[in-house]
């Protein structure tokens, strides 16, 4: 069935679709160069972190202001790559070569918990100094893919979404979205402590570590990403306003998210570190995620993730009221402030996770 959130709402002029192909010349390789520059971002912010700390009061100046900029840099990466595969994914593909830089694009809208997951791979590796050289082999071997031309033409395909997958999709993903909410509520009482975040999350595992439930999480999570992964590939060959492409970019994060999650939770801490989950393994504890060099990278690892679980929630909820009838204003509407307040939800689990505390008395 079409989906009605990919129908322009304008009308296509020749005008407009031979200046946003003429844009794609660089636009295609915006997303892998984010993508490539992410891990340098993360190392020059904890380089001025550490000299902030043996610094006067003149270098603290430009210190301070330098690695708020290379943090927001580096939070800022799924964004850019966002934004440049909604562009791409606006134009109507014509040839492989597009397809290949949309696919990229959306790639590298992942390129945080790729990284993270490579760095927890390298450090039970003992070699976690090759973390960043590997995933900029990665992005250097995308970009080549990009410029590399492919002037044939697609074949026709209108790929209509298989219904057993989406239908697995959007049933698994109604029992994640539970575990979901729940588990941010959790977070935000990292705000008021650790202490308060641990009793919290003892009560939940009462419910999620039940015997016959535990066992069945990763297999829900992996499988609601499997189908959702298989759901992206064959959406990104049609042609989608900004806000399909929001919630595509946002699955795609979220598939790498979950796999990612699951071998630190599952393998890192579990079986090699034989830790508990916790507050400290997650926030890094002793050092935090400001001050340690390797923990860094989960301040965006984290902020995206809540960000793009709620929001992706509201993309799915938008899509089926167009598919009822339901007005655009109303269903774009919905999307945007529910968005919104993921981003303050976002932002206030961040804050908690990097020490900001409230006082409830």
């Amino acid at each position: 069935m079409h989906d009605p959130s990919t129908r322009a709402s304008y009308v296509e002029t020749p005008q407009r679709t031979s200046g946003r192909l003429a844009m794609m010349g660089y636009e295609r390789f915006m997303a892998p160069l984010a993508a490539l520059f992410y891990p340098f971002w993360l190392d020059g912010f904890h380089f001025c972190i550490e000299r902030l700390k043996i610094a006067s009061a003149v270098s603290a100046a430009m210190l301070f202001p330098s690695a708020l900029a290379l943090l927001a840099l580096a939070v800022a990466t799924p964004a850019i790559a966002g934004l440049a595969a909604a562009r791409l994914a606006r134009a109507e593909l014509k040839s492989t070569a597009q397809l290949r830089a949309a696919r990229v694009a959306f790639l590298a809208v992942a390129a945080v918990p790729i990284y993270t997951f490579i760095g927890v791979l390298c450090y039970m590796a003992s070699v976690s100094a090759l973390d960043k050289w590997i995933v900029s082999a990665l992005w250097i071997v995308a970009i080549v893919l990009v410029a590399a031309p492919g002037d044939e033409r697609l074949s026709s395909r209108a790929l209509p979404a298989s219904s057993r997958p989406r239908l697995t999709h959007r049933v698994l993903g109604v029992a994640i979205t539970i575990f979901v909410l729940a588990h941010v509520a959790n977070h935000l009482f990292g705000l008021v402590g650790p202490s308060a975040y641990m009793g919290v999350m003892k009560a939940l595992r009462h419910v999620y570590r039940f015997p016959f439930l535990e066992p069945a999480l990763p297999l829900i999570f992996l499988s609601t990403a499997a189908s959702g992964g298989f759901l992206a590939w064959r959406a990104s060959a049609r042609r989608m306003d900004g806000l399909r492409a929001f919630q595509l970019a946002s699955g795609i994060y979220l598939f790498f998210y979950i796999v990612s999650h699951l071998n630190a939770v599952f393998v890192l801490a579990r079986s090699y570190l034989k830790i508990d989950s916790d507050w400290d393994f997650a926030t890094g504890a002793p050092m935090g995620l400001i001050q340690d060099p390797w923990s860094a990278r989960l301040i965006p690892h984290y902020a995206w993730a809540v960000f793009f679980a709620l929001g992706h929630v509201f993309a799915a909820i938008r899509t089926n009221l167009l598919a009822r009838g339901a007005s655009r204003a109303w269903a774009d509407g919905m999307l945007f402030w529910g968005s919104a307040s993921g981003a303050l939800i976002t932002l206030l689990i961040l804050l908690g996770m990097c020490g900001l505390r409230l006082s409830l008395v």
